[in-house]
């Protein structure tokens, strides 16, 4: 009866583990994704890229810094609601707004 649940954590944990891989590089690939796309906007309203490109490291440190924020908020939560339901949502939704970062610039 002990191994089931026990199988269970494992299964459970190794999930997890691989949806946090997952949900780590498509936050890597969104933020290349949104300064492609800031380049893009910046282009359509009438600036030149080599003006947008003088943005471009302090943007990629803002988003690595809001996406390092990110990943130790949510390793913080899934560590205190490990294998609930709440966990599993946060997982979905984090995937979900990195797919339609994706999404959104292939659609421009």
């Amino acid at each position: 009866m002990e191994a089931q649940p026990r199988t269970q954590q494992i299964v459970s944990t190794v999930l997890a583990v691989l949806l946090w891989l997952v949900s780590f590089g498509l936050g890597l690939n969104a933020m290349y994704l949104l300064l492609q796309i800031f380049y893009l906007v910046f282009g359509a309203l009438g600036g030149s890229l080599n003006r947008a490109e003088r943005f471009g490291p302090g943007l990629i440190f803002l988003l690595g810094l809001a996406f390092l924020i990110f990943i130790v908020a949510t390793s913080e939560y899934h560590r205190k609601h490990v294998g609930t339901q709440k966990s599993w949502r946060l997982f979905a939704w984090t995937i979900g707004v990195e797919i339609g970062i994706t999404i959104l610039y292939y659609l421009l």
